[in-house]
C-alpha cells in the first residue's frame, strides 16, 4: 500500500463509518510505513475522529485481531467446503471455477460478531488485557545475544541499498 493509496482508504473509512471529535473510532493498523509516514494522512484522521493504533512490528500474529481470530476459522471452514465438495463430487478436481463459492461460504461461517468480539478479547485490545504476552515473550532471541560487529554491519548496510531503516511510530490522539 502508498502513502496516497492509505489517504483514500482513510477518505472511504470515515464516509462510511462516520466518525467525529465527539464520537471517535479507533482504527488499528499493522505497522506499514503507509499507515504512519503520510503528515496528510494523520492530519485527516484527527480532524475525523480517527484514532490511529499502529501495532509495534514483529507483533501481529498475536495482536491483530484478523490474523489471531478470523482468518483460521476461515482457512479451517475453507478446507472442510473443499473437503465436502469433493466427497460430493467424485472423480471430479476443485479448479478456479470453484473457489468463489468455497471462500463465500467459508467466509459467511467466520465473519461473524462473535467472531469479531472474539478476535479484539483474545488480542487484549476490547477489553484491554495488558497480559496478552508472557514474561518469556518478551525474552530476547538468541541472535540477540551475538556480538555485535559495528564494522560488518555498516558494511552490509552500505551494500543494501533497499534498507529503509523503517520505523513504526504510535500515534496517540487526545480526546477533547
Amino acid at each position: 500500500m502508498t502513502m496516497e493509496l492509505f489517504k483514500v482508504y482513510l477518505e472511504h473509512f470515515v464516509e462510511f463509518v462516520k466518525p467525529s471529535k465527539e464520537r471517535p473510532v479507533c482504527l488499528v493498523l499493522d505497522g506499514h510505513s503507509s499507515h504512519t509516514r503520510s503528515l496528510e494522512a494523520l492530519a485527516y484522521a484527527k480532524t475525523n475522529g480517527v484514532i490511529l493504533l499502529s501495532l509495534p512490528p514483529q507483533t501481529t500474529h498475536r495482536l491483530q485481531p484478523f490474523d489471531v481470530w478470523f482468518f483460521k476459522p476461515l482457512q479451517t471452514y475453507y478446507d472442510i467446503h473443499i473437503s465436502t465438495w469433493l466427497r460430493s463430487h467424485p472423480g471430479r478436481t476443485f479448479t478456479e471455477y470453484q473457489v468463489a463459492e468455497g471462500y463465500s461460504v467459508a467466509f459467511g461461517k467466520a465473519a461473524t460478531m462473535a467472531t469479531a468480539v472474539n478476535a479484539f478479547a483474545k488480542c487484549g485490545i476490547w477489553p484491554l488485557n495488558p497480559h496478552v504476552f508472557s514474561d518469556a515473550d518478551y525474552s530476547a532471541a538468541e541472535i540477540t545475544d551475538q556480538p555485535h560487529d559495528v564494522q560488518t554491519s555498516s558494511a552490509v548496510a552500505d551494500k543494501n541499498k533497499s534498507h529503509t531503516g523503517r520505523f513504526d511510530y504510535y500515534i496517540a490522539l487526545p480526546r477533547n
